[in-house]
């Protein structure tokens, strides 16, 4: 899987995402949206982040590639578009981490 890819694979890929237009959360200019993968049942959560922290956005990528836990988000793909960073990890829809520990 590549670090950053070219504008032209990058609208095929989010092509195969349907987002929904009302956004879970936003802080500092990132905005958290509830997403689909096309032809799944299966929600996810997609980050739509500013250009500005591509690296505070590669440093977290670059973590949540090599982890997999049951206690730790999964990612999934990254994208880098002309205006913004995109990353889509599973949803998680609890609101604190004590609720999503309990289930």
């Amino acid at each position: 899987r590549g670090f950053w890819f070219d504008i032209a694979h990058i609208t095929v890929t989010m092509e195969n995402y349907i987002l929904y237009g009302e956004h879970l959360s936003e802080l500092d200019g990132t905005v958290v949206y509830k997403g689909r993968r096309r032809g799944t049942v299966s929600y996810v959560s997609i980050r739509k982040h500013p250009k500005e922290k591509k690296d505070l956005v590669s440093k977290e990528v670059s973590l949540l590639q090599n982890l997999d836990h049951t206690n730790v988000v999964k990612f999934l793909e990254w994208y880098e578009t002309s205006n913004h960073l995109w990353v889509i990890t599973e949803l998680v829809l609890a609101s604190t981490l004590t609720e999503i520990l309990d289930q």
